[in-house]
């Protein structure tokens, strides 16, 4: 009988480890101790009798529930965890949950994704796509099947994004966060502007990673956690942006967090700030409604991401933040139609400039 050790508690779960059909050592994890009992003795004889046959060794029968179990308990340290599990819960498992995994060949999954296209964008089906990709990758991995089905994305639309479109536009929503009485309000939305930061890098953004004399902010966290891109750069601190953040400096540098919600701590995704009180300012400035991560498609940096602009050699990299460069940060772009969108970076003080073509 193959090797398979004691059943032993794992978290509020039960985890059995066991040696599979590759001789390699396999876990599993189940609610119940019942289940674990029963799972145990199933694996140890399958495994047996695999080698025994001389059969390929693959799992054979492992379903699309089992997998699912699987990817929860090696991945469960994903940032994207929560929206895996919406994913997951809303459209894989209606379609694959009475499916074992050998049954999840290229024309049941090309199927599946007409009939997402049908229901949801295709941003979504690409996202829920890849999902099932990297959990079929990792039934392979795990010996679950012999060979997982290639996937390939759709195509993705064309986005369409929403920015302030002019330096009026940007005055007035500043305008409108001072009149709020929010302290440090406009700062923020100047900064969001002027950096392209996302809005979880802002709420986690401290003092120590401020500097006023290279003008240069530090970007290493979103929130409590590491970035996005998992990456750490660096931001200018534009013209525009400096007398703000230092007037806000000097006021609030006991704080630690550069931008706290009224009770000095850190602000969450769902803070006023970013929601409620952003879209009151927008309307007060007489404004159409975008989403505050829009802001950060209003900054010149977030052109170059979308591929409107042509890159252009960046000073603001540490070696390179000598004086020179603080005195002029950002790519000197010259204005012109790019793609829909016309971005002028005028000399002296940066000013930025952005128009929708009609």
């Amino acid at each position: 009988m193959a090797k398979v050790a004691e059943r032993r508690k794992h978290g509020n779960r039960w985890q059995v480890n066991y040696v599979g059909a590759l001789g390699k050592r396999r876990y599993r994890t189940y609610a119940t101790y019942k289940a674990a009992v029963i799972a145990r003795r199933q694996l140890a004889a399958e495994a047996d009798q695999a080698r025994a046959a001389g059969t390929p060794a693959v799992e054979r029968h492992r379903t699309y529930l089992e997998l699912e179990q699987l990817w929860k308990d090696v991945k469960h340290r994903k940032r994207s965890h929560a929206d895996d599990e919406r994913h997951m819960k809303v459209h894989l498992r209606p379609a694959f949950e009475r499916t074992r995994l050998d049954e999840i060949t290229p024309q049941v999954i090309a199927r599946f994704e007409r009939d997402l296209s049908e229901r949801i964008s295709t941003g979504t089906v690409r996202l829920v796509l890849a999902l099932l990709r990297s959990m079929l990758n990792l039934a392979e991995e795990h010996h679950c099947i012999g060979k997982a089905p290639k996937i390939r994305l759709p195509s993705a639309d064309a986005q369409d994004y929403d920015w302030l479109a002019s330096d009026d536009d940007i005055e007035a929503v500043l305008e409108a966060a001072r009149g709020t009485g929010f302290a440090g309000l406009d700062v923020l939305y100047a900064t969001a502007i002027w950096t392209g930061m996302r809005q979880g890098e802002l709420c986690g953004l401290r003092w120590t990673d401020v500097s006023f004399e290279r003008r240069l902010i530090t970007v290493q966290r979103s929130f409590e956690q590491p970035t996005a891109s998992n990456r750490v750069r660096h931001m200018p601190i534009v013209d525009r942006l400096l007398p703000m953040l230092q007037a806000w400096h000097v006021e609030r540098a006991n704080d630690g967090i550069v931008f706290p919600n009224e009770a000095g701590q850190m602000q969450w995704k769902r803070s006023r700030a970013t929601s409620r009180t952003f879209y009151r300012c927008l309307q007060f400035a007489t404004l159409q409604r975008i989403r505050f991560h829009d802001l950060r498609h209003t900054s010149a940096p977030g052109a170059e991401r979308r591929g409107k602009l042509p890159a252009a050699e960046d000073p603001r990299a540490p070696e390179h933040a000598d004086d020179a460069a603080v005195r002029a940060p950002g790519p000197r772009w010259s204005g012109g139609k790019l793609g829909g969108v016309r971005r002028e970076i005028a000399s002296g003080p940066r000013t930025l400039r952005c128009q929708r073509r009609r």
